[in-house]
């Protein structure tokens, strides 16, 4: 979500007359940053600190910190970083660039947090052929550990036609995968539109090769969009479905409004009718009150499951959250422990996975050359796997078929299919 805020903020700029260039050439420097987490938001602060020296070595450069610390630390801000000129809340941005033209300095924008859907629609993109649309903005599940509700707001859902038209305006420049963004984004309801007839409805739009969406919420996830998924060919093969915990008793202290056995029962139901689905997940290990018992009931979860993927963590409390407060507290040690055993166990199931797809000829859409080697380009499958194989730059935006050779837990390794036709 703060990648599509860059992305935006970036157009925004542009539209006003500022290029993007290099920190050294730069006047403007620009912070998104997360609070979700607390070493995103000291890897923040720690970024403003160095901007201080950026900033005194050239009169008229100007600092900028937007996004969520910008919402929930703004008098802090003010006090211990002086020389930042704007502190810009997630709902303002549209703002931005207009109060920088005019010079207003000092500026604190953190009141607008329900208004973003007002803003302009914006079509630049960074990729070419890849982007993301928000159809939601917010959220309103107050889950006990999570701080985007206080700093993002209320749930707000954009006007169907808003999004429709930033879609197809994005088809006609060549973009080719869209991923439909929100916090929960399930929850989508506009005048009698729910989130599967936005679905379907985007996935029918005539030049678009691959939807997606990010992120779901189990106690939202109907059969209405397990069935459109799998009936618009469209629609990636590819689902990101947050449990966070195996134990019941954990999820309730956590506000997730739903059991594990209800959750099991939506995975049985999208692998019923979706086979080759590729499932992701978040999960938190040493929340509040997880004993030995509720761990393994987590472990358990995910070795019963086998997600191709999952994002793990362990608790951190944050400011304003009701977990921060209760009982039951577990030392870092421990949390640490646990979050370890349970990467392990990811590891070897990614493993399991990915060398499944040895021998398979997939659809890869190219997205980058390679970091290490200069013959190598990078590409996501259908699936959302990371498969790298030989190729030059020019392949990037392109869908090439390829062999998969290789698997490691989190890549594959392929070789572009001999006289295969490349699509633009």
């Amino acid at each position: 979500m703060n990648d599509l805020d860059s992305e935006l903020l970036e157009g925004l700029f542009m539209k006003q007359g500022f290029n993007a260039g290099s920190l050294e050439e730069a006047d403007v420097a620009v912070l998104v940053t997360c609070c979700v987490r607390e070493t995103a938001e000291n890897r923040a602060l720690g970024r403003v600190s160095r901007l201080k020296k950026w900033k005194e070595e050239r009169p008229g450069r100007y600092i900028i910190l937007a996004g969520c610390l910008a919402q929930k630390e703004s008098e802090k801000l003010r006090k211990n970083y002086p020389y930042i000129d704007y502190i810009v809340g997630p709902g303002n941005i549209f703002d931005l660039p207009v109060l920088l033209k005019e010079q207003e300095q000092k500026t604190i924008l953190v009141d607008k947090l329900n208004e973003r859907h007002k803003g302009p629609i914006i079509t630049y993109r960074r990729s070419s052929f890849r982007a993301s649309v928000n159809i939601t903005y917010g959220c309103e599940n107050y889950c006990a550990y999570c701080i985007v509700p206080y700093v993002r707001g209320k749930l707000v859902n954009r006007p169907v036609d808003d999004i429709l038209q930033e879609v197809q305006a994005l088809i006609r420049k060549g973009v080719k995968e869209i991923t439909l963004l929100g916090q929960n984004v399930n929850a989508y309801w506009y005048k009698g539109w729910k989130f599967p007839d936005l679905l379907k409805t985007v996935a029918r739009i005539e030049g678009l090769e691959r939807v997606r969406f990010v992120t779901s919420h189990p106690k939202d996830f109907t059969d209405d969009i397990i069935k459109v998924m799998a009936e618009e060919p469209s629609v990636c093969e590819s689902l990101h479905l947050p449990l966070q915990s195996g134990s019941n008793k954990i999820l309730q202290r956590m506000g997730r409004r739903y059991t594990f056995e209800k959750y099991q029962s939506i995975v049985t139901r999208i692998r019923q009718y979706i086979p080759d689905i590729a499932l992701s997940s978040d999960f938190i290990t040493g929340f509040p009150g997880e004993d030995e018992e509720d761990f393994e009931k987590t472990r358990w979860a995910l070795e019963s499951i086998r997600y191709d993927t999952a994002f793990l963590f362990l608790y951190n409390p944050r400011p304003m959250t009701r977990a921060a407060s209760l009982s039951g507290q577990l030392p870092y040690e421990v949390k640490q422990q646990r979050l370890a055993r349970l990467i392990e166990i990811q590891q070897q199931i990614s493993l399991q996975i990915n060398r499944q797809t040895i021998g398979e000829t997939v659809s890869v859409l190219v997205t980058h050359p390679s970091p290490r080697y200069e013959e190598q380009v990078v590409g996501r499958t259908r699936s959302d796997k990371n498969v790298v194989f030989e190729g030059t730059p020019n392949l990037i935006g392109k869908l090439v078929r390829v062999k998969i050779r290789e698997a490691y837990p989190s890549t594959l390794i392929g070789v572009k299919c001999a006289n295969e036709k490349v699509f633009p």
